[in-house]
């Protein structure tokens, strides 16, 4: 296969961010959330966006609820933010050397993640990642995030390749299915997420598996 553009996702793939997202959610919970679900709940739902893990998390009735989801909101963001330079925030291994190897290969890089624009802007700034992306996708860049393909496809878009020149990898169920959506070569990342029910291209145990993949 020629490939000509690799995307990948942000959290659990390139950047280890789990542990914080963990943290900050069960602690969200426990402050605004009436008789909150147990953290293993609370766990499954580390990669959801914050807007989307405040509804499922505040009960309907709850009074003065659009308050309430703003603030839970704002406190998530603010306080992951406050996290990005802990030690539960990482890069993960291998992500720069295979970076700069697609770079060495002309390939274009782009990164679509269901963060919102700052974190996500906060995150590779940090990390002095920024350079290598040709284009960057946010959930504040589209309608629909992740499993829906339009982050994907508006990311392949800006970068310019063929449906079949590109290949996607991510390290969940809705990466898996994103990818499968929007027809484009697929690659799971084994992390947190060990078995989904959507069978990728490929599968990789380390990200510098994706360079044989892609000669």
């Amino acid at each position: 296969m020629k490939i000509e553009c690799v995307i990948f996702d942000l959290d659990g793939v390139l950047v280890d961010t789990v542990e914080a997202w963990m943290k900050i959610h069960c602690e969200a919970a426990k402050k605004f959330v009436p008789n909150p679900p147990a953290d293993e709940e609370i766990d499954k739902l580390v990669y959801t966006p914050t807007s989307e893990f405040v509804d499922r998390l505040l009960p309907e009735n709850i009074e003065m609820r659009d308050k309430i989801a703003r603030k839970m909101h704002d406190y998530i963001q603010n306080h992951m933010e406050d996290m990005i330079t802990s030690s539960c925030v990482k890069e993960k291994e291998g992500a720069r050397d295979l970076l700069r190897k697609l770079k060495q290969e002309k390939i274009k890089i782009g990164l679509v993640t269901n963060n919102e624009k700052k974190f996500t802007k906060q995150v590779i700034s940090h990390f002095a990642l920024q350079k290598f992306f040709d284009a960057v996708i946010t959930k504040d860049d589209v309608k629909n995030t992740k499993p829906h393909p339009e982050p994907l496809l508006k990311a392949i878009e800006q970068l310019g390749c063929p449906l079949e020149n590109c290949i996607y990898i991510g390290d969940t169920e809705a990466d898996v299915i994103a990818g499968k959506l929007a027809g484009i070569i697929t690659v799971l990342f084994y992390g947190t997420q060990k078995k989904v029910m959507t069978a990728p291209d490929f599968t990789i145990k380390k990200l510098n598996e994706i360079l044989a993949l892609i000669k």
